[in-house]
């Protein structure tokens, strides 16, 4: 699970002098301004390679229009200090250093890695929970579950079978409406499952292939263009725990098993307190609910399109 941002800021003196030097710099490109959920952000890049890939991973959230970095809600800025320099890539948020590499691939990655608690950290009036999330015919399937469960895996066989996507990390519930809102960033597909998602390996130019030699970034339109989902209710919530060799089985609990489920799961649990549980007991009283044990992802994803299908019927 995401572990907390660096804030509050220990050094908030030494962090505005930083972000005056950073905003006073001469930046070849600036992002436009994002939104990720409740989260709204801009990134400043010295390398027009590393500029040109991030426009494409964050080209799913919605664009706020072209804007001077430092006049976003906050600025990622990613420096290049040269190659005189031993660990010459640097990333900031809002002035906070957050890593310093000789490696600019690893630069991205903490770029990505911070952006997942930032904006876990700036939505709060959400109940997030560490799921990955798909729809189909207006209805949501959650997939609850802890880092490496194969959730990602799951969410990409579902998307490749006409599921539309809403996210592979941090399923956000809307209180008011109990639909869930998409946060549609870009798959993150992990070495262990190149060989059963080979057919999404990224074809990208050279100048790339540094960026995903440890992990795969795939944008949800590059399976589908109409991927992304609208916001919809859940009505099937399947946690899925993967064990080579085993039988991929579903297996039925209780809609209590799955608000405990739920709540041991989310990110921000303890902060909606009494109204968390019920919007869970809400969620949770309008879903069929399962834990599944995945020993194939092919036979996993159609089996979970086939209950899907049969929602679908009766709604």
């Amino acid at each position: 699970m995401l572990s907390a941002p660096g804030l509050p800021r220990r050094r908030p003196a030494r962090e505005a002098v930083t972000l005056k030097r950073l905003n006073e710099r001469t930046w070849p490109r600036v992002t436009p301004v994002y939104q990720a959920l409740d989260f709204a952000f801009a990134v400043r890049i010295d390398g027009d390679d590393l500029a040109d890939y991030v426009e494409g991973l964050f080209a799913p959230f919605a664009p706020l229009g072209r804007a001077n970095g430092s006049t976003a809600a906050h600025v990622y800025s990613v420096v290049d200090d040269g190659p005189h320099f031993k660990n010459r890539y640097a990333l900031y948020f809002d002035g906070q250093p957050i890593i310093r590499t000789p490696l600019e691939p690893l630069a991205l990655a903490f770029l990505l890695w911070h952006l997942n608690v930032a904006v876990v950290a700036a939505s709060d009036r959400y109940l997030l929970v560490h799921a990955a999330a798909a729809s189909y015919n207006g209805s949501a399937i959650l997939l609850p579950a802890p880092k490496d469960s194969g959730k990602s895996t799951l969410v990409a066989r579902l998307v490749q079978r006409g599921c539309g996507y809403l996210t592979d990390e941090a399923t956000a519930i809307n209180p008011v409406t109990l639909a869930v809102d998409p946060y549609p960033k870009p798959l993150a597909v992990e070495p262990g499952s190149w060989e059963v998602l080979a057919d999404l390996r990224p074809d990208l130019e050279d100048r790339f292939l540094p960026f995903v030699r440890d992990q795969w970034h795939v944008a949800a339109e590059s399976i589908r263009p109409d991927a992304i989902a609208l916001p919809c209710p859940p009505r099937l919530i399947v946690s899925p725990h993967y064990e080579s060799g085993a039988r991929t089985a579903f297996e039925e609990i209780s809609r209590a098993q799955a608000v405990l489920m739920l709540a041991e799961n989310a990110f921000n649990f303890a902060s909606h307190k009494v109204d968390g549980l019920h919007t869970l007991a809400e969620v949770v009283s309008g879903c069929e609910c399962y834990r599944l044990t995945i020993g194939s992802h092919d036979d996993a994803s159609a089996d979970v399109m086939g209950i899907l299908e049969d929602i679908a019927v009766r709604t």
